[in-house]
């Protein structure tokens, strides 16, 4: 294996950058990465890792091991401290909508955000959810 392509679907590539997130519970992220936060399922090696995809962009998640070499420091929960993704999508809010149905906890409710660079002026919709290690995801338009 040199790069790793086999482990994504047939015609994609792997994104520049591409989080690898220390999972508690590889079974319990994958379903919650694919089943509310809309990803899909590209790649599993069960008990170890899988990969999942939203547009152009990966996640690893990988199940904690205590003698991983990637983990450097003894982690205790939640894993997430401190990281947050941001995820770009063209309307965040079926995605909300479809947490809200489920009941899941939102971190950050859906909020209009307003911007200004130069003489322009942008608006982003967006809200925030934690995944079941503490892993911030920002979903946003």
């Amino acid at each position: 294996m040199s790069d790793g392509d086999q482990l994504i679907k047939e015609g994609q590539s792997w994104a520049i950058i591409v989080p690898a997130l220390v999972v508690s519970s590889l079974e319990r992220s994958v379903d919650v990465y694919t089943r509310l936060f809309g990803f899909e399922l590209d790649h599993t090696e069960p008990e170890r890792f899988a990969v999942v995809q939203l547009g152009g962009g990966q996640i690893v998640l990988n199940q904690y091991r205590p003698d991983d070499p990637m983990v450097v420091a003894e982690l205790s929960t939640p894993f997430g401290r401190g990281v947050a993704i941001h995820v770009r999508t063209s309307d965040p809010k079926p995605v909300y909508e479809a947490l809200r149905a489920e009941k899941y906890p939102i971190y950050v409710p859906m909020e209009l955000s307003e911007f200004t660079q130069g003489d322009q002026r942008y608006t982003m919709t967006s809200f925030v959810v934690q995944d079941p290690d503490g892993y911030l995801l920002r979903f946003s338009d």
